[in-house]
């Protein structure tokens, strides 16, 4: 994954294989859910601050009707295979869990969820599609 130097309106740049899908999206702003569901990885799954940061944004792109998944879904499991990359006050988060689409379907697809986290904000986020 190749990340660029960033402002809050930049998002993730990647380079995948072509078994995957990159869904790269402008950091959403926080919706009336973001603490609550902050709280709950936090609480619940005892994530990190930073991978909760992380889930958290990933759960308010969904609040775009635009937007292809409705839910997204993160187990305990997801939360403790969390992956944290620091570096000079920087965090990059890799958390793997399930996305279902918007369009009716009761499939969910696996995903990735990349974040990067400067000083306790979510700065760029991008949704990977496991094929």
């Amino acid at each position: 994954m190749l990340t660029l130097p960033f402002k809050a309106s930049v998002v993730i740049i990647s380079l995948i294989g072509s078994s995957s899908l990159v869904q790269a999206e402008a950091v959403p702003k926080q919706s009336s859910d973001f603490k609550a569901n902050y709280n709950l990885a936090i609480n619940d799954s005892k994530a990190k601050p930073e991978t909760a940061l992380c889930s958290a944004t990933a759960h308010d792109l969904t609040k775009n009707k635009k937007y292809k998944y409705d839910r997204f879904g993160f187990t305990q499991a997801d939360y403790d295979a969390a992956q944290l990359n620091r570096n000079n006050g920087n965090v990059t988060v890799r958390l793997n869990g399930e996305a279902r689409q918007r369009n009716g379907s009761a499939a969910w697809d696996a995903i990735t969820v990349d974040c990067s986290v400067s000083k306790n904000k979510v700065r760029s986020v991008s949704v990977t599609v496991k094929k």
